[in-house]
C-alpha cells in the first residue's frame, strides 16, 4: 500500500465519520524492512531477499542462520546460507524468520537495467 493509497482511505474514513465522533486519530504502519516471515505464501512473495531466520532445534549446533529465499518446494523452505551453502528446512521448523531487506536493491536494478 503506497502513501496515495492511504490518503484515499483516510479521506473516505473521514467521509464517513464525520459528525460521529469528536476527533480522532487515523495511524498507519509498516511491518518495515525486518517484516516477519512466517508462512509459504511470505517465503514465495520474498523468494530472492535475504533474511534471518532461528530454528526451534538447533542444526549442526546452531538455531540462527542468514542467507536468502531460494524457492520454496511443498513445505519446505530452501536457502542459501550465506555460507554458500543449500539448506533446506521445514516452514514448521522455524521458530521466527526476518527479512533482511536492502533498501537499494531495487535501484540498483533499475540503474544496471537502464544502462544495459
Amino acid at each position: 500500500v503506497d502513501v496515495a493509497a492511504c490518503a484515499r482511505m483516510s479521506r473516505e474514513i473521514a467521509r464517513r465519520l464525520e459528525g460521529s465522533l469528536e476527533s480522532y486519530r487515523l495511524e498507519v504502519s509498516s511491518p518495515g524492512m525486518q517484516r516477519p516471515v512466517s508462512t509459504l505464501e511470505h517465503f514465495r512473495r520474498f523468494a530472492g531477499e535475504r533474511l534471518r531466520f532461528d530454528l526451534r532445534e538447533p542444526r549442526a549446533g546452531r538455531v540462527r542462520f542468514h542467507g536468502a529465499i531460494r524457492a520454496v518446494e511443498g513445505t519446505r523452505v530452501v536457502l542459501d546460507t550465506e555460507e554458500g551453502e543449500e539448506f533446506r528446512v521445514g516452514v514448521d521448523e522455524i521458530a521466527e524468520a526476518r527479512l533482511e531487506m536492502d533498501p537499494w536493491k531495487r535501484a540498483r536494478a533499475r540503474r544496471a537495467e537502464a544502462d544495459g
